[in-house]
């Protein structure tokens, strides 16, 4: 008897881990991008900093946002739109400003 003939049996793990997300399929799935609208928002304002790289992630909140209140889902239900991806794509553009404000304070100096 050799290593390789020794079977240990393993649990099959499931497929998909949901943390209360919604169903790729629910009027809902759409909405999850003004969650992350809000969050790149807020992430390129504290990387205005960084050469660009706040530059990068404000207009990933413009778009994210932008995703969240153009989809067929949120025109097509009765309920509002929720403010989550108005608040990112507002903090996005505050981050791109400061950014690009940055970068020529920095050019300017060098």
């Amino acid at each position: 008897m050799s290593v390789h003939d020794i079977h240990i049996p393993h649990r099959q793990l499931p497929l998909r881990v949901s943390w209360d997300s919604p169903e790729p399929d629910s009027p809902d799935a759409d909405r999850r991008y003004g969650d992350h609208a809000l969050m790149l928002g807020t992430l390129s304002i504290l990387l205005f900093w960084t050469f660009g790289a706040g530059l990068l992630v404000g207009y990933a909140a413009l778009i994210a946002g932008g995703m969240s209140t153009n989809s067929r889902s949120n025109i097509e239900s009765a309920s509002p739109i929720p403010v989550e991806p108005f608040l990112g794509m507002a903090t996005g553009l505050i981050g791109i400003v400061t950014g690009a404000a940055f970068l020529v304070i920095i050019h300017d100096q060098m």
